[in-house]
């Protein structure tokens, strides 16, 4: 997919430009150039809802494994122990 480029504009006379300049090209004004983003052409093909999904279930009977703490308590509790 190609990158979608910014579209300038003078905000003076409404001549476009493919980059950002200081001054205008055809009127000759300064910081009068703006960007502008460019119009999105929306997602192509169908859209739809897709089809249901089963997810498995995360409960499980046996025991977490034991913690390993390191002996630095905030370490220990950024990482669960």
């Amino acid at each position: 997919m190609a990158k979608a480029s910014a579209q300038f504009t003078c905000s003076s006379c409404g001549a476009a430009h493919k980059k950002w300049a200081g001054r205008c090209d055809a009127c000759g004004a300064w910081n009068a150039i703006i960007e502008e983003a460019p119009l999105s052409a929306g997602p192509k093909g169908p859209v739809g809802r897709g089809r249901k999904i089963d997810l498995s279930t995360l409960q499980t009977r046996e025991a977490p494994p034991p913690r390993t703490l390191s002996g630095v308590a905030e370490f220990d509790r950024v990482l669960g122990g």
